[in-house]
């Protein structure tokens, strides 16, 4: 609280102006946590998003990049033989490839779930565009 701070030497203009910057602190501070709940990306967050900003939604899309994720998947074991001729790799280097590609989300499903207390949507999402990076890289290749 305000009267905290003040001591009875302050004038009344003094407690006056120190009451305000601490009502302007505590609006800067909600505004602040309502903008970070909004769905978007970074500072981008336009309203017509914001339909998408619930539980049901974020399951829906996860669902989704699930799907994606294990069609990628089920491309890459149906054409391991061929990248293994095209780059004339060893079946030991190839599964060493796709092993180190499960073991980096098992990694990754570990410091997101552990660091990332407040923000998990969030880093899930940037996770999600990264594999989808990744899946096109690997369909180009």
């Amino acid at each position: 609280s305000v009267t905290r701070y003040t001591s009875s030497v302050m004038q009344p203009e003094q407690k006056l102006i120190l009451k305000l910057i601490f009502q302007h602190n505590r609006r800067n501070s909600v505004d602040k946590e309502k903008q970070s709940l909004k769905c978007g990306l970074l500072n981008l967050r336009p309203h017509f998003l914001q339909k998408f900003n619930s539980a049901r939604w974020f399951f829906a899309f996860f669902c989704l990049a699930f799907l994606v994720h294990h069609m990628t998947n089920t491309m890459i074991s149906v054409n391991l033989s061929t990248i293994e001729k095209r780059f004339d790799l060893s079946s030991t280097k190839s599964s060493f490839i796709i092993n180190a590609y499960d073991i980096s989300c098992a990694v990754t499903v570990m410091f997101i779930s552990h660091f990332c207390k407040n923000s998990k949507p969030k880093w899930i999402g940037i996770g999600i565009i990264v594999m989808g990076i990744g899946a096109l890289i690997f369909t180009i290749v």
